[in-house]
């Protein structure tokens, strides 16, 4: 029955424009496109503090249940307000709604306000425990290890397997609109594709990743104590522009606006020892 909604899930996403444009063939999720200014969509409290005890039908998150975070910027004004430097991520409300996703974030660059990176968290819940994931690569070195933390490995899960599917729908939708994709470039049980489309200066680079990872925070790692204790995994989706440049860009983005603040509005003036 599992195995059928699954399909059931993935057909309605490959017969919808969630992970296509919007109005565009701009790269895009859930109709937020990169590249957009952050303007263009309305602010939404990102929420925290799930119940992964009470879950609804097929073991989904009962967002109703969850808090939301008040401790978040200032997004009215797009400045932290006691620094003054710009808001650089949030969650938004997407302009095609998806129920089976939640908490839809993005990443701007901190000068021009355009977004450089869409993410999305899938509300099913897997749960597992430490000592029953069979391939844990890691699980030979739980007693010879000296760290108290060990990372766990989805490796060929169910969680791992969605993270995977839905990947691919993305990829896929991202194909039809003239990216051309190579395989999976993560080194671990994460998934990561590279897609590329035009030539020379114009060549655009995008970059989709899934991943399934304890309470979507990118991160497995637990404590050996922890092993017996079943833990709630869920699948996280992105979209961005190519990571290296795009870091290149937040950190000149950012040092104008530090320059513009110090009264100096010219990057090419090196203000060492003159304010």
């Amino acid at each position: 029955m599992k195995k059928i909604l699954g399909i059931i899930v993935i057909n309605l996403f490959l017969n919808s424009n969630a992970f296509g444009g919007w109005t565009s063939n701009t790269p895009s999720l859930f109709g937020v496109e990169l590249g957009s200014n952050i303007s263009d969509y309305k602010q939404k409290n990102c929420l925290i503090n799930h119940n992964y005890n009470n879950l609804g039908l097929d073991n989904f998150i009962l967002t109703d249940l969850s808090a939301k975070d008040t401790t978040g910027p200032n997004w009215s004004d797009w400045i932290y307000t006691n620094s003054k430097l710009p808001v650089s991520k949030g969650c938004i409300n997407p302009k095609v709604e998806n129920d089976d996703f939640f908490n839809f974030h993005v990443k701007i660059f901190p000068k021009t306000k355009e977004i450089y990176e869409v993410s999305a968290i899938y509300k099913k819940v897997y749960k597992y425990k430490g000592i029953d994931l069979k391939n844990n690569l890691l699980l030979k070195d739980l007693n010879s290890t000296l760290s108290e933390f060990v990372r766990l490995s989805v490796f060929k899960t169910e969680c791992q397997t969605m993270a995977y599917q839905i990947a691919d729908v993305i990829v896929g939708a991202q194909i039809k609109e003239g990216f051309k994709f190579g395989k999976d470039k993560s080194f671990s049980d994460d998934y990561k594709f590279i897609g590329t489309k035009g030539r020379g200066k114009n060549k655009l680079f995008i970059e989709v990743s899934s991943s399934c990872s304890i309470k979507a925070n990118d991160n497995n790692n637990v404590n050996k104590k922890d092993f017996n204790i079943s833990i709630p995994f869920l699948v996280k989706v992105s979209i961005s522009l190519e990571e290296y440049s795009t870091k290149e860009r937040v950190e000149s983005e950012k040092n104008l606006i530090k320059e513009s603040l110090r009264g100096n509005s010219n990057p090419d003036i090196n203000t060492k020892g003159l304010n």
